[in-house]
């Protein structure tokens, strides 16, 4: 995991599709985590039992400046 505790998978699906399913995807503390960094918002009545954190503008770009190579969806 990096600085923004994520895991290179996590990381690549964020970008791709701008937001992932808590806990399913990542977990409620990670999910938290990335919120107060200031690089997502959490949605925590997306569904009954699931959350949604959802990537900010500056969440995408502390993504991208990670790895030029992979910044394709800015």
């Amino acid at each position: 995991m990096k600085r923004h505790g994520l895991t290179e998978a996590e990381r690549r699906k964020i970008l791709k599709l701008g937001h992932l399913l808590v806990p399913t995807h990542i977990s409620w503390r990670r999910a938290t985590q990335f919120m107060r960094l200031g690089y997502g918002a959490i949605d925590p009545f997306h569904q009954r039992w699931q959350g949604r954190l959802d990537l900010t503008e500056a969440g995408r770009a502390a993504l991208n400046a990670l790895d030029p190579a992979t910044a394709r969806l800015g």
